[in-house]
């Protein structure tokens, strides 16, 4: 769920009462609590059954509950929820107190320990969920992305990357030479089931579904039946002036082939 406000509204008709600005996700826990993520405000709204507000969770300098940069809400088999810190990947389980638990630590997302990690998503299945995030490299004014999808248990450790590619888009590296690698998965079009099986279509071009088993089986594959729409030259032109533009800038390239 994703809310985008014109204005910042108050929660209640109290000039004190906290602003929402930006919903970006929301979870319930068993005793029917409600918990909004406001992206923009970097906190979290408790909403009792009633609709009353209970607290508001994770401000900046709050310690280790607080947010930055948060991700995703999502809640455990135990009724805990949890709160995922994007650019850190780090967990925080914290209770409606607003009492983070201690320990919880960062999620190893790159077992290698190269690059930093940005965790853009997570999904519940059983016994852990899988996580969404993109590594960056950055080396001499540079930056090379991967992004990547890993299975993480519920205890926040011992992840294990399940599919990794690179994004061309994101990299400044090398120039962006078609359209179609401007294409990333992570952004919607991946999935899992309660079963713990991921779904992503990987390719813009190829129109398919990857399905990576849960335990470990060997991944398959089904297509999708499409009608193509041929671009007419005037939209061709269109898109070759949207990537002709400084390597580097928006995370573009410089050039566009193809006719697509």
């Amino acid at each position: 769920m994703t809310a985008h406000l014109a204005e910042q509204w108050h929660l209640t008709p109290s000039k004190e009462a906290p602003l929402i600005a930006n919903i970006i996700d929301a979870a319930t826990d068993p005793t029917n609590n409600t918990y909004l993520l406001d992206f923009q405000r970097q906190s979290v709204l408790v909403i009792t059954p009633n609709g009353d507000l209970l607290r508001s969770l994770g401000h900046p300098g709050d310690g280790p509950g607080e947010t930055r940069m948060a991700s995703r809400l999502f809640v455990a088999p135990d009724g805990r929820v949890g709160l995922l810190g994007a650019m850190s990947s780090r967990p925080v389980w914290f209770d409606v107190a607003g009492k983070p638990e201690v320990g919880a630590g960062h999620l190893r997302m790159n077992p290698d320990g190269s690059g930093a990690t940005l965790t853009y998503d997570t999904r519940r299945c059983a016994g852990g969920y899988v996580a969404a995030f993109a590594v960056l490299d950055s080396e001499a004014g540079t930056r090379a992305f991967d992004v990547a999808l890993a299975r993480v248990p519920d205890n926040g450790s011992a992840a294990t990357i399940i599919h990794r590619v690179p994004d061309k888009a994101m990299s400044t590296r090398e120039p962006l030479a078609d359209e179609a690698d401007s294409y990333n998965f992570v952004y919607n079009a991946w999935d899992v089931d309660r079963a713990g099986n991921v779904f992503l279509t990987p390719d813009r071009d190829r129109p398919r579904v990857v399905v990576l088993a849960a335990g470990g089986r060997k991944p398959s594959e089904f297509p999708l039946v499409t009608r193509r729409r041929d671009r007419t030259a005037g939209e061709r032109a269109e898109v070759a002036a949207r990537l002709a533009r400084p390597n580097g800038a928006a995370g573009l390239g410089s050039c566009c082939r193809g006719g697509t």
